[in-house]
């Protein structure tokens, strides 16, 4: 008997079931196939594994930063830039360390070359101001004095020429006067306005001293002139940094009355320092106690203790005549 696979026949209940387990059998193995490339799975999980991201690959970047970032810190506190002053006339150390907020010794230590008796004119100070610079330098508040009533005179040019007398009314000497002089129209504008410095550093108790300001012109106003106190600073150390020199008038020849010419002696103790510098200021008043007129007379020779010097100056008014003459003086060792 021959035995063999006989298909079912189409169309019977055998050969439908056949065709679902044969397409079943299909898809089976569709499916092994598509998966088959799919399978080295294992393969690309190594991918990942050589780029670790806990590794420091990216620090490169922020360590080259870092450098920069300390290289560049200095510039935002850096050492202050040494602040200068430049000596003008009538300035003495203490006026200067007191408008930059210092003591007169810290100025000393850091000018141990300059002599604070004798300050020439351009002289440059450095100012110690330590490791920060101040927001504001504040001037300091002058102390009271008897500020008289302001003059001026016009002058050939047109200009104005302004003094005032101050008195020192304190118990002490005081040093760096300087007032502020404006002039204004009569509506209260400020056309002009300028400081008016002291002829000498010093003025002891009870003396007057004339400050005064010549405002070149024209002006085709009336001008009204007003004075207010701009520094006036107590003495320190005034044996040390100021002489004892006496001043004796002896003779006032007023040839003409805008003009006096003055003759006398200056005399400096026996136990005193020699004088090196020797300043002379003397004012004209007229008949009402205006001051008229003003000069600066400097000795141009030493003077050694206990010896005498002979001076004479000539005086002019720039207004009425003149009636009287005063003289005051300055020495420094």
């Amino acid at each position: 008997m021959t035995t063999g696979y006989n298909p079912p026949m189409v169309g019977s209940k055998t050969s439908k079931i056949f065709s679902i387990f044969m397409t079943g059998l299909l898809l089976i193995s569709i499916t092994g196939c598509v998966s088959e490339p799919v399978s080295p799975t294992p393969g690309i999980v190594p991918t990942f594994e050589l780029t670790p991201y806990w590794t420091p690959s990216p620090s490169p970047k922020v360590s080259s930063a870092t450098p920069v970032l300390r290289f560049a810190s200095p510039t935002l506190s850096p050492t202050p830039t040494p602040i200068t002053y430049t000596i003008v006339q009538g300035d003495t150390m203490l006026e200067v360390a007191l408008r930059y907020g210092i003591t007169l010794e810290e100025l000393q230590e850091a000018n141990p070359d300059v002599d604070p008796r004798i300050l020439s004119i351009g002289t440059i100070l450095v100012i110690p101001l330590g490791n920060s610079l101040p927001a504001e330098i504040q001037t300091p508040t002058p102390l009271s004095v008897q500020l008289g009533q302001i003059k001026c005179y016009p002058t050939g040019d047109g200009g104005r020429w302004c003094a005032v007398l101050v008195r020192n009314t304190r118990n002490r000497s005081i040093e760096n006067l300087s007032v502020q002089v404006a002039l204004y129209t009569l509506a209260g504008e400020v056309i002009v306005e300028g400081a008016a410095n002291a002829p000498l550093n010093i003025l002891q108790e009870g003396e007057a001293i004339a400050l005064s300001i010549f405002f070149p012109g024209p002006f085709d106003q009336d001008l009204f002139p007003q004075a207010n106190l701009l520094t006036s600073f107590p003495v320190t150390q005034e044996g040390d940094r100021y002489l004892k020199l006496t001043v004796e008038v002896e003779k006032v020849d007023i040839q003409n009355p805008t003009q006096a010419r003055l003759y006398g002696l200056l005399s400096l103790a026996k136990k005193s320092q020699p004088a090196n510098r020797i300043w002379l200021v003397g004012m004209a008043y007229d008949a009402e106690g205006e001051v008229v007129g003003l000069r600066k007379w400097e000795a141009a020779n030493n003077l050694e203790p206990g010896k005498s010097m002979p001076f004479e100056m000539t005086i002019f008014s720039i207004g009425p005549a003149i009636e009287k003459v005063d003289v005051l003086v300055e020495a420094r060792p």
